[in-house]
């Protein structure tokens, strides 16, 4: 049962390709062969001259072989962050999750946005999660014709975990009060919409404190 998650192509043996981005073995972003050879050919010269009319066992990647077989539909993953080819995906145990930026009141945007990212890295560190990508979120999401910011119900926040795709979503808030920063989390259900989690954190002083060290706290309550 190896699902796949992230963006590639799937070259079966009837000689069809689906390709573009995958999360939990749903095509969310669907992409035309022509597409499938630009990317390969813009980002591997090596692909150039691939006939992709006809399944192939061998690719030459800067002298490593990707073998295909020739029957068994076989996952070709591309990975545009760490510009790796690899076979196959293996199969993953950990619950996958997406992180909807935190609400900011009397917060800049920049300081929201960098505190959510955070959150996601720790959240990833707890080896509980598999945790999307801000740019795969927001790509799927403006395929869609939405946005993440602005999303503040538990409604709202399910809804946008449907169209990712994942199993739970966070989403929370991060005021500030005086020289107090109060952050609350939450980890709901997709399927359900039920609340499974929930985390406060009160900080007082710089933000960097709470960048640093506050929001490995939330993760970490979040996990409980």
């Amino acid at each position: 049962d190896r699902k796949k998650n992230g963006k590639g192509a799937w070259f079966k043996d009837n000689s069809k390709i689906e390709a573009g981005t995958w999360i939990q073995n749903i095509l969310t972003v669907e992409w035309t062969v022509q597409e499938v050879s630009d990317f390969l050919i813009n980002k591997y010269p090596q692909f150039k001259g691939f006939n992709y009319s006809e399944p192939k066992i061998n690719v030459s990647l800067n002298d490593d072989e990707v073998n295909l077989p020739p029957v068994a539909e076989t996952p070709f993953d591309v990975s545009l962050n760490d510009n790796e080819i690899g076979l196959p995906l293996p199969v993953e145990t950990l619950l996958f999750i997406a992180v909807i930026d935190l609400i900011g009141n009397n917060v800049s945007d920049n300081e929201v946005k960098a505190l959510s990212d955070r959150l996601r890295v720790e959240l990833f560190n707890t080896k509980h999660f598999k945790v999307v990508e801000r740019s795969m979120m927001e790509e799927i999401l403006e395929e869609q014709g939405l946005q993440q910011s602005g999303c503040t119900t538990t409604e709202c926040i399910v809804e946008v975990g449907k169209l990712i795709g994942v199993e739970q979503i966070v989403g929370g808030s991060i005021s500030k009060v005086g020289n107090t920063f109060s952050v609350s989390a939450r980890i709901v259900s997709v399927e359900t919409g039920n609340i499974l989690h929930t985390a406060t954190h009160d900080y007082k002083g710089e933000i960097d404190d709470l960048l640093t060290t506050g929001m490995k706290k939330v993760a970490k309550d979040l996990t409980k």
